[in-house]
């Protein structure tokens, strides 16, 4: 028998280490204290928008929702009256910016405030 490795013995043994070291690198790199981790989306800073709903709701007022929110859900906070006219108001439009609704109500054939 000769002191010499065959070629199999020699790329089984590389191949071998080469795993441990993989292993003890995916070791380090993977622990949290070595790296510093990106900011969940919840943690950003939420951009509030000012709407404010005036006419015929229960509620008026000025409300703050999110950036995108729907107009609908907004006059499900201000809660319209039984006579207000909705048809002139987009209720599926995004609030994108800082805005006023005003609800008019219907009487009689005639629009008032």
């Amino acid at each position: 028998m000769s002191n010499k490795l065959s070629n199999i013995e020699r790329i089984a043994s590389l191949l071998i280490i080469s795993i441990a070291a993989l292993l003890i690198l995916f070791n380090l790199i993977s622990d949290d204290k070595t790296f510093p981790t990106l900011p969940k989306d919840e943690e950003k800073p939420v951009k509030l928008i000012e709407v404010t709903v005036e006419g015929a709701v229960r509620n008026p007022g000025i409300y703050q929702v999110r950036h995108g929110t729907q107009v609908s859900e907004v006059l499900k906070k201000a809660m319209p009256k039984d006579f207000a006219n909705l048809k002139r108001i987009k209720l599926d439009s995004k609030i994108t910016r800082r805005r006023k609704i005003v609800i008019y109500a219907c009487e009689a054939g005639k629009l008032r405030k």
